[in-house]
């Protein structure tokens, strides 16, 4: 696995991926109160992910590994994060961007705290680089033993967000995962006094996310906002499919989520779902409610969904 170094090195070397930033921006953190707060999250199951981090760049064993991540930092906070990198010895685009005073580029947190400062992760031997601008992924196949004689650089693959990468690689169901996502990515509602609602289906090709939100145009103002997923008839369910809140994949059709939750800050975000392989078909319905500091009994609401019928 130390040959990913070299490798990596030499890449930076070629300037395969001139339009990333420099990765050896790390965060300037006090160490031993890091580390006392480690102490009072549990990282039990970490060891089970076949992992390693090399040159500041994540590398999973499987794509099933990958996922097994994911679904680990799904029991964090956002504002644990960092204690994850401290941890495994990593520090990420989220963190590298936040240390930066600067927006982080890739909006989903989870994402990008196993990116690297240049948009990188290593999945099942495959080097993936985000062209986040053109919404590109490129895929490097660098080899079973990761021998850079065996490497080709001129293989390299380039897909759009819109791919179920995993899948056209591995050759699977290749009707399906040519088959173009819904044409709706987002819903948002602005219903008024500076508030704004999302229901969005985030594609990075090789990772997507749904995700819900609710937010005020005016920062700082004292509010309560909430949301949580509601059981509502709208539209037609497609044949055979109970549910009328969310549907996924083949096999988990019924697997519906539910979700709670509220804040007194000026935003709320939640991802509801994230998979490294694509959604067929969903539904998500949303309701959200908030109400200005002082007058709790004056409250407001709004309904919004997303849904794709693709199969």
């Amino acid at each position: 696995m130390k040959k990913l170094v070299w490798f990596a090195m030499i890449l930076a070397g070629l300037r395969i991926f001139n339009a990333c930033e420099k990765s050896d921006d790390f965060i300037d953190v006090n160490v031993e109160d890091a580390q006392a707060e480690v102490k009072q999250l549990s990282f039990d199951g970490l060891d089970s992910i076949a992992f390693s981090v090399e040159n500041n760049i994540f590398v999973f064993e499987t794509e099933e590994d990958y996922q097994k991540c994911l679904d680990f930092l799904s029991v964090f906070d956002v504002e644990d994060y960092e204690l994850f990198e401290l941890e495994v010895g990593f520090s990420s685009l989220l963190s590298n961007s936040r240390s930066k005073g600067q927006p982080c580029p890739i909006e989903d947190e989870k994402f990008a705290t196993l990116l690297s400062p240049n948009k990188q992760i290593i999945v099942e031997h495959y080097l993936f680089t985000l062209n986040h601008d053109e919404e590109k992924v490129d895929a490097l196949f660098i080899g079973d033993d990761y021998e850079l004689k065996s490497i080709d650089v001129n293989s390299m693959k380039e897909f759009s967000y819109d791919d179920d990468v995993f899948a056209i690689l591995k050759g699977e169901n290749l009707k399906s995962v040519a088959t173009d996502y819904c044409g709706q990515e987002n819903s948002i509602h602005e219903p008024g006094d500076g508030i704004v609602t999302v229901v969005d289906y985030n594609k990075y090709g090789i990772y997507n996310s749904l995700v819900s939100k609710i937010y005020t145009v005016f920062q700082g103002l004292p509010l309560y906002l909430k949301h949580e997923t509601i059981d509502w008839p709208w539209g037609t369910v497609p044949s055979g499919i109970s549910s009328r809140c969310f549907y996924k994949r083949e096999g988990k059709q019924n697997e519906i989520i539910y979700s709670y939750g509220y804040t007194y800050d000026d935003t709320l975000k939640k991802t509801l779902w994230d998979n490294v392989r694509r959604l067929v078909g969903f539904r998500l319905d949303m309701e959200y409610s908030w109400y200005f500091s002082g007058n709790p009994y004056l409250i407001y609401t709004d309904t919004n969904m997303i849904e794709c019928h693709q199969y």
